[in-house]
């Protein structure tokens, strides 16, 4: 389906071209009295071109066509027809259309040089003629439908001016909460890089001590025992490495929290503090639980700290659900509460841009949204078997 444009494209020159055409039978086929032709035809016939013709541009050049009509008529009508006690309406139909036009330029100063312009030309060559005698019944009309052309093409002007600067707002509103959204995910993927740190470390430094530890019970010159000396040695350079990227880290987000990794084993602790703060939330543990690998559980813990947090900020009143269960491949981690506005679209924020980070860690899934019933749930599923990218 063609667009409004696309067919502006095609109406203004057919208006162009009907409007010379109209000019040019009346300029050879009517008489003068009908017509208000009164100069040579081959002279009218050849005015009505740089008259009529510029219309069918007068949308995409607006004030350039304004211009040229504007200076077209305003000669012919000063050298032809001053004397005349009503000019031919082919011009003046032509000059309505490109005044509404460029009025209607959302730029304040060129629409007010386009009535300015307007304006002397009305004066120049109708005063003169008010003097010779021509009627204020031919003049009045003109000028109160000049007046209500540049009127209405300047209110639609302010319309398109204000509807840009809306535009504009709303692009760089859009950009401002993607930028923010990159922002808080470089910021929890930090945080979940330092936290990784702690996990690894700690399970590395583990097998340095059990290597060393074993080595140093076999005999000296053991090939076993030389393995096991080369696995304490390359243990300890990756410390070394470990607590260097560290650093880096640490650097770019501040001084860190150097506290040890929480994990589920403290979720009555959240849980309770939780309620301390005024939140109703119940515990539903679903399955037999099974022991995570570190990274794991210490993801679990941070999803259900943000999601709480989320359902203090946004919930209604009312009880929150946690649910654990522990299916045979996955943790499926769900929390139900009330919502706030039930007719309010699903405007995920910076919390839910944090939790997708650690979902995506492990290779799982996060679903969040209002429920038909007028709940929000969010539900995160965990494969035990997660790849960590």
């Amino acid at each position: 389906m063609a667009t409004w444009p696309q067919v502006r494209r095609i109406v203004d020159p057919l208006l162009a071209a009907a409007l010379l055409g109209a000019g040019q039978y009346a300029v050879w086929a009517l008489p003068s009295a009908e017509s208000g032709f009164v100069a040579p035809p081959w002279v009218d016939a050849l005015f009505l071109v740089p008259v009529c013709v510029p219309v069918a541009w007068r949308t995409r050049r607006p004030v350039a066509v304004f211009a040229v009509v504007l200076g077209s008529t305003w000669l012919w009508l000063l050298l032809l027809y001053g004397d005349q006690p009503q000019p031919p309406f082919v011009p003046a139909v032509a000059l309505w259309l490109s005044t509404f036009s460029a009025a209607a330029v959302p730029r304040s100063r060129t629409a007010w040089g386009v009535g300015a312009g307007l304006a002397a030309f009305l004066v120049s060559t109708d005063v003169p003629a008010l003097l010779d005698g021509r009627p204020w019944s031919n003049v009045l009309p003109s000028w109160v439908v000049f007046a209500l052309t540049f009127a209405v093409g300047r209110v639609v002007g302010l319309r398109q001016q204000q509807a840009a600067a809306a535009a504009e707002r709303a692009a760089r509103s859009e950009a401002g909460r993607e930028e923010e959204a990159r922002r808080a995910a470089v910021t929890e993927r930090t945080r979940i890089a330092r936290e990784l740190h702690d996990v690894v470390t700690h399970a590395v430094t583990v097998m340095v001590v059990q290597a060393a530890a074993e080595a140093r019970t076999l005999p000296s010159g053991s090939a076993t025992r030389g393995v096991l000396h080369d696995i304490e040695t390359t243990g300890r350079e990756a410390l070394v490495e470990l607590r260097r990227m560290l650093g880096v880290l640490r650097k770019e987000d501040g001084a860190g929290d150097r506290s040890p990794q929480p994990s589920l084993r403290e979720l009555d602790g959240l849980l309770g503090a939780a309620r301390s703060g005024g939140l109703d939330v119940r515990l539903e543990v679903r399955g037999r639980p099974a022991a995570l690998p570190a990274a794991l559980d210490l993801s679990v813990y941070r999803i259900v700290q943000e999601a709480l947090t989320n359902v203090r900020k946004h919930g209604s009143p009312g009880p929150a659900e946690l649910r654990l269960s522990y299916c045979p491949d996955a943790l499926v981690v769900e929390v139900v509460n009330p919502a706030r506005d039930h007719g309010a679209p699903d405007t995920p924020g910076h919390g839910l841009v944090g939790l997708r980070e650690r979902v995506d860690l492990h290779g799982g899934t996060l679903e969040a949204g209002p429920e038909p019933d007028g709940e929000f749930r969010l539900r995160a599923r965990l494969p035990y078997a997660g790849v960590v990218r």
